[in-house]
This record gives C-alpha cells, sequence and structure tokens, in this order.
C-alpha cells in the first residue's frame, strides 16, 4: 500500500528470489527448498520433544506424527512464509539458553513473519516470571 511499516518482512522474499534467480527451473527449486526447510522443522521438532521428553521413541513418534498430518504435509509443499516462522520458534525453544544461537532463530522469526517471531521470546519470558 505504499507505506513502508504495511510491508513484509524481507528474509522469505529474498530467499525465494535468490532461488528463483539462480536455478534453471524456478517452480521446482522453491518448491524441493519449501521441502527441505519443512525436513529443518521435523529436526527442530525431534530436538525439542527429546530435550522435554529425554526418550528418543517418543520424540521419533511426534515427528512421525506430525509428519503424515495432512495440513503439514499440505504446507511444507507449499511456498511459504510459515515453515521459516515455525524454524524460527522451535530454534529459539531448543537454544534459548543459548543467547547468540537463540537470537538468531529469533532473527528468522521476526525476519520471517513480524512481531509473531516474538512469540517465543514472550512465552519464555512470562514463563520465567510465573511461580510456578
Amino acid at each position: 500500500q505504499g507505506q513502508l511499516w504495511l510491508e513484509k518482512p524481507p528474509l522469505v522474499p529474498v530467499l525465494y528470489g535468490i532461488i528463483t534467480v539462480y536455478t534453471a527451473n524456478p517452480e521446482i527449486s522453491t518448491r524441493i527448498f519449501s521441502l527441505l526447510m519443512s525436513i529443518i522443522v521435523l529436526v527442530f521438532v525431534y530436538m525439542w520433544i527429546y530435550k522435554i521428553t529425554k526418550n528418543k521413541t517418543i520424540s521419533l513418534l511426534t515427528v512421525i506424527i506430525t509428519a503424515f498430518n495432512p495440513i503439514y504435509l499440505q504446507r511444507s509443499q507449499v511456498v511459504n512464509t510459515d515453515v521459516f516462522l515455525l524454524i524460527g520458534w522451535l530454534g529459539y525453544f531448543c537454544y534459548f539458553r543459548h543467547f547468540w544461537k537463540g537470537l538468531f532463530f529469533l532473527l528468522i522469526g521476526v525476519l520471517s513473519k513480524s512481531l509473531l517471531g516474538f512469540y517465543p521470546w514472550i512465552m519464555i519470558f512470562l514463563y520465567t516470571l510465573s511461580p510456578w
């Protein structure tokens, strides 16, 4: 709409733009890139659940259930920004105790979906303030 604050964050369009410029078949290469990002999401799901439960079986079962979920299958095959937001969120949840790694994943989330990228930080902040 011509207003700078209404524009989308630049990370995802820049990445998909680089892929379309430097590949022979842009449609196939962007879908393959999106599929690779979805595989990275599954790796982070495994890491996060393993960090919580310390059980490989539960972590693997969670990844299998997530991978065969029809909504996840549909979203992983379409070129979208949701995958990058999920990578940012899960990466932050896995590495929030390491400042620079957590900041990197928070940056991925913010640069892919703006204020939605701050949700993990807000949740961890509220959790540390809670009396439980």
